[in-house]
């Protein structure tokens, strides 16, 4: 109470300790001073009321994060360390180290304990380095280490790309190095020539390459040098690196008519054309645009001629059909109101935009239409003569040059083209169709595609056969008609028997799953039911709240390449000798230019499968390589590929089962072709399928954990695998536990009396951190379970302790029930420590004790007993299965529950790989397509084969890779039981893919069981999957490149290229004579003169001589790198 005089006032400050200060740091260092705070009992209170003696320093350092991880090492970049307890004040910032060189602190951006600014150092000698990032408080000892090191790098710039560009600016300069990500990404910046004219940053700067926007200039020059800046340091590349020309200019278009869907071929004629990378066309109307199409240099003319396909005409162009008159006239008639007016992009070219001149001036006519060639589509023609097609509208904007007639996929020469006609004369002989029909009649103009029927050629008579040889001719049909019905009836018969087997073992199954519905209609009050038909709603809305942990595409593409490996060379720079390091590294820039070069390529991997000591190791390795070198060059590994499944499908088809390709990783290609699909689907996993598979992973979690698993066998209640199925009556009950969290606050989590103490601490921290990547929160094996009993005391309850029951050998794994924790009971999870039982007060050690009188306390862990949780197992060291080949009911009818109770889940998933919409990825259906044309290449008419292939390649090296192994995809931890429930649903997948009959016997496994009646659905969905995808527009190899290219410049990896181009030479030079005799042998090799370039590698690599002095590299097959 406040006495308060009469009329006056009286104006009083309120606070919270504990409110001001959240940490020991901002306590002590913020508010103690002048509101009389301190920190005890673990938390900021009014210091007259600690019951404790209050911390005068706060020795705990947390570090959450430090940014930027690296630094030149000219030093001077601002480092920021962001974390808790770092220091009480200006006077007591912490000392930080950056991989051992001193950083000297910003005291003017320090925030008390919760932030530290200090000024990278110079490197000493200013050499590259790395090393940890260490903090110790003053007049402390203790060394505090975050978890990533901090690297001082030597930035380098390498190369410049184009070399040219227009005067007005506008062009994507790509400057490519190594570490040119190093310091603070806000203060890099780079500057042409010696006038530091700014290049404008547009893109993410990688460690590898940054591109750029030229700023425009008044007249054309030559840029001497460019500049890049890292937090005051600069990294310059001399040597002329880049040239201004003379903006382009567009002097002619021909022809300037285009139908309405556009696509007609235009020549653009003018000059400079060869300073833009990516000339664009567009056309306007009005206030309205249309979208643009991309422009090809001419080879050879590249300078002075382009061409582009006509735009799309925009939507306000309403070209109307003309009566009948002449094409000429008809123009004439609508040059007014439908000509548009013609731009094009060209960097920063704003000349080319606009062309309003009459002459440049695009007449949009009415879209040509094509009659069919019959009333019912098909037609028969003498082998040699003319085909006309028949329309209307055909030669108002269009010659013969801009028309291709298709005959099953082979041209028909166009000879001449009228208002209503087109004629065609037809190859020679008569083209295939598609599934033995005839062959399909195609028009394309421009954009528009038309099927106006099929083709049939007259063939011609021939004379009549001797009857000796049609009476030897009957005979055979007779011999073979016998020997059909033979065979027929033999065949009847044993599907007769199949089918008896199948009805019978499909009626048990249909039986089990009634009972199943009948006994929880039973027991619908009871908790079997409960735990049987738990509600998943709760899971799949709080699964869309808390959002999905992907890994990010490093992290995803380095658990693709090297599943299983938490370390690979590839992520650190070559080691080699510093002295013998430049000329090993100039050395590995040769041999990645030789990797570049197809026909190298080539015949090196072939060359090294060819060796019997290559083997599925190093094939797995080479290939996940090669796929890091080529990161930057999608395009260029795609066409590799592409060469690589020819020489497979040519080896297949000549085998005695070409079924088999694509099953086993048996060579380079078929790894090459999972890495090439895991990367490409990264995207498309991300926005479509990463869901239900994250929903799927989420609910078999749930559901296994709502019953009893053993710790030690994995086998649980809930399962789907017969091998993973807890086969023993476990009595348990379920409790909830109240967890103190940091802050003091609670959290109620639900848990089985049966559970180990390390599944406790599992659950606990699900529930704690359910929002948080599972790399990001603390493992269970550094924290204590700590059973709080108010004022009595706190146990640390483990799964191994003094308390543990011991018989005969074995020693049982400590549980909830062991300890006789309650429901309602308060735990909190606390750092560990190395004493494995302790208590803060006797009464509670005491009771603890009368509670398990009956099994005394030893005082030492007995060695080498055999651990066993819920069942023991037997001498042999094996679980009792009570099984033989016939599956108990009892068992499989908890296998169909917990089927049931996820069908849902698998549904969904399987809906969404197996669902055709727009994002379906081009990989695909390029993938795909070139499957179908292998097959025809070859003459295999099997549909079988082709969906077989189809199968080995997306469904069996893609899905189900990721549906067994989630955690490539997410930031998430597996149970072995999780792992089995999804290795059941991956097999059901490839079940459902296969083109074989789905035959049941008493012998079946029990996953062909649980999904008998699914599998024919499945079926069907993947049947409409391969027809829609088959039903698709092709993809070019342009679109494809196009796709590569975007994944190529959108991928960010950390891996280092240079020692994945080492890692190679090392096969290299373990198979260096087979490689140089195959190259010896190769006239495409020997041509461009790579054998002589790969003994110049090697001798580059030993330092002997510059290998490269004397030889040309610059040929055209190796342009995909260009060598400085």
């Amino acid at each position: 109470m406040i006495d308060q005089p009469t009329g006056s006032q009286v104006s009083a400050i309120l606070y919270k300790c504990n409110i001001m200060g959240t940490t020991c740091g901002t306590c002590i260092g913020g508010v103690n001073t002048k509101f009389g705070c301190a920190f005890c009992g673990g938390t900021c209170k009014y210091r007259p009321t600690c019951s404790v003696p209050a911390e005068s320093t706060c020795p705990d350092v947390i570090i959450n994060w430090v940014s930027p991880l690296s630094a030149p090492v000219e030093g001077h970049t601002k480092v920021t360390i962001s974390g808790t307890n770092l220091g009480t004040s200006v006077a007591s910032i912490p000392t930080v180290r950056l991989a051992g060189v001193a950083c000297r602190p910003v005291t003017e951006d320090y925030v008390v304990s919760k932030r530290i600014v200090c000024t990278a150092a110079e490197a000493p000698g200013r050499l590259p380095r790395n090393g940890s990032i260490e903090v110790q408080l003053q007049g402390l000892g203790r060394v505090y280490n975050y978890s990533k090191q901090f690297r001082y790098v030597d930035p380098k710039l390498e190369t410049v790309f184009p070399v040219k560009g227009p005067m007005s600016g506008g062009t994507r300069l790509t400057v490519r190095g190594k570490d040119l990500n190093a310091g603070n990404l806000d203060n890099i910046s780079l500057t042409l020539g010696e006038e530091m004219l700014p290049c404008i940053v547009n893109s993410t700067i990688g460690s590898h390459s940054t591109i750029c926007a030229t700023p425009g200039i008044d007249r054309p020059k030559v840029v001497t040098s460019v500049r890049m800046f890292f937090d005051g340091s600069v990294r310059m590349l001399d040597q002329n690196p880049f040239r201004y020309t003379e903006d382009p200019v567009v002097e002619k278009i021909m022809p300037l008519a285009s139908f309405l869907s556009g696509g007609r071929n235009l020549t653009i004629t003018g000059k400079n054309f060869d300073s833009v990378q990516q000339p664009k066309m567009f056309v306007w109307y009005g206030n309205e645009k249309s979208g643009t199409t991309n422009c090809k240099h001419v080879p050879e003319m590249s300078d002075t001629v382009i061409t582009c396909p006509s735009p799309r005409a925009p939507s306000s162009v309403k070209a109307t059909a003309p009566p009948t008159v002449s094409s000429l006239r008809y123009k004439r008639q609508t040059d007014e109101n439908n000509r548009v007016k013609i731009g094009f992009i060209m960097d920063g070219v704003l000349s080319v935009q606009n062309l309003t001149n009459i002459t440049n001036t695009m007449l949009y006519v009415v879209d040509p239409v094509f009659s069919n060639l019959t009333s019912d589509g098909s037609i028969y023609i003498q082998e040699g003569t003319n085909l006309v097609i028949n329309g209307q509208f055909l030669n108002l904007a269009a010659s013969k040059m801009d028309v291709t007639v298709l005959i099953g996929g082979v041209p028909c020469n166009v000879t001449s083209i009228s208002t209503n006609q087109l004629v065609c004369t037809v190859p020679s002989p008569q083209p295939e169709g598609k599934d033995k029909n005839p062959p399909v009649v195609t028009v394309k103009m421009g954009n528009l595609n038309f099927q106006v029927g099929s083709l049939k050629y007259k063939q011609a008579s021939e004379g009549a056969l001797p009857p000796w040889v049609i009476g030897l001719i009957v005979g055979v049909v007779v011999v073979l008609l016998v020997i059909i019905i033979v065979i027929i009836i033999y065949n009847r018969r044993r599907a007769m028997k199949a089918r008896q087997e199948y009805k019978k073992v499909q009626m048990q199954l249909d039986t089990l799953e009634s009972n199943v519905r009948n006994e929880c209609k039973q027991a619908f009050l009871s908790a079997a039911f409960a735990e049987l038909q738990t509600d998943m709603s709760d899971l799949t809305s709080d699964l869309i709240a808390t959002g999905i942990p992907y890994w990010d595409f490093h992290s995803y593409a380095f658990k693709v390449l090297f599943p299983r490996q938490a370390y690979h060379q590839v992520l650190d720079r070559i080691d080699v000798d510093p002295g013998s390091r430049p000329s090993v590294e100039q050395g590995m820039r040769q041999f990645e230019q030789l990797l570049n070069n197809k026909a190298f390529l080539l015949v090196f991997i072939r060359t090294l499968e060819a060796q019997k000591g290559f083997g599925i190791k190093d094939k797995v390795n080479v290939a996940s390589l090669l796929m890091i070198i080529f990161l930057n060059k999608m395009d260029y590994a795609t066409e590799v590929l592409k060469s690589l499944l020819e020489d497979l499908v040519d080896k297949s088809v000549t085998g005695k089962h070409p079924k088999l390709m694509l099953r086993r990783t048996e060579s380079v290609v078929e790894k090459l072709l999972t890495n090439w699909l895991s990367l490409s689907l990264y995207g498309y996993l991300k926005t479509s399928t990463g869901n239900p598979l994250f929903m799927l992973y989420k609910s078999i979690k749930h559901q296994m954990e709502k019953g009893p698993v053993d710790v030690v066998t994995a086998d649980a209640r809930y399962s789907l695998s017969e091998e993973r199925l807890l086969r023993e009556k476990i009595e348990l009950k379920s409790i909830t536990l109240n967890v103190v969290q940091e802050g003091g606050e609670m959290l109620q989590c639900r848990v089985l009396d049966c559970d180990s103490i390390t599944q406790v601490k599992g659950k606990l921290l699900d529930a704690m951190y359910k929002n948080t990547p599972f790399s990001r929160r603390p493992p269970a094996e550094t924290l204590d379970l700590e059973w709080r009993h108010g004022r009595g005391g706190h146990l640390v309850l483990q799964d191994q302790d003094v308390t543990s029951e011991y018989e005969d050998g074995w020693r049982r794994i400590n549980t909830l029930v062991h300890y006789k924790v309650s429901d309602g009971a308060q735990m909190a999870l606390v750092d560990s420590h190395n004493n494995t039982l302790r208590s803060t007060n006797s009464n509670m050690e005491s009771t603890f004790m009368s509670v398990n009188s009956s099994t005394p306390m030893v005082q030492d862990v007995e060695q080498g007993a055999k651990a066993y949780h819920l069942t023991k197992p037997q001498d042999d060291g094996t679980i009792q299965k009570h099984g033989h080949k016939v599956i108990s009911e009892i068992f499989l009818t908890r296998l169909l529950s917990t089927k049931g109770t996820l069908q849902k889940f698998i549904d969904d998933l399987f809906e969404n790989i197996l669902a055709v919409n727009g994002s379906l990825p081009p990989c695909i259906k390029y993938l795909f397509d070139f499957l179908d044309e292998q097959a025809r290449r070859h003459g295999i008419s099997d549909p079988e084969v082709v969906h077989t292939w189809k199968n080995n390649s997306l469904p069996l090296r893609f899905w189900v890779n990721i549906i067994k192994n989630p955690d490539f995809l997410f930031d998430i931890q597996v149970s072995h039981i999780t792992d089995s429930c999804l290795s059941v649903i991956a097999q059901t997948f490839i079940d459902s893919c296969s083109t074989s009959e789905h035959r049941l016997g008493k012998d079946s496994p029990s996953n062909k069981l649980l999904f008998a009646k699914d599998i024919p659905r499945y079926k069907e969905k993947v049947q409409r999957f391969y027809n829609s995808i088959k039903d698709m527009p092709a993809v070019s190899d342009q679109e494809m490149a196009i796709a590569m290219n975007e994944l190529s410049r959108t991928c960010c990896t950390q891996f280092n290229k240079t020692t994945a181009v080492w890692e190679v030479y090392h096969y290299a030079t373990t198979y260096h004579d087979e490689i140089y005799e195959e190259l010896q042998d190769s006239p495409e090799a020997s041509k461009q003169r790579l054998p002589m370039k790969f003994e110049a590698v090697a001798d580059t690599v030993r330092g002997e001589k510059d290998g490269y002095a004397e030889i040309n590299f610059k040929s055209d097959d190796m342009r995909h790198v260009q060598f400085v």
